[in-house]
């Protein structure tokens, strides 16, 4: 299993196919990803711990354990912990 360290928390990769990628993401809290979009994937969050909030087109979401939402193919994108506790 992969493991990387970013500057707002960590991802490991879980599994990596030819036809997908499963990304265990943790971020820290009052940490966000950065906006951005991808022209050639979609992707599918599903949060397991904290609350998530989630910009999606400039809308956001409001993601709890459970919850997932489908991030289509260019859609802008990024993924906030407002909380004390990790996401």
């Amino acid at each position: 299993m992969y493991t990387e360290k970013r500057p707002w928390g960590m991802f490991e990769n879980l599994l990596e196919e030819d036809y997908c990628k499963v990304k265990r993401i943790t971020v820290n809290p009052d940490q966000r990803l950065s906006y951005q979009w991808h022209n050639h994937r979609s992707e599918v969050w599903t949060v397991v711990q904290g609350v998530a909030t989630v910009t999606l087109d400039d809308e956001q979401l409001i993601l709890t354990p459970g919850i997932s939402v489908t991030i289509p193919q260019g859609a802008k994108h990024r993924v906030q912990n407002e909380s004390s506790h990790p996401l």
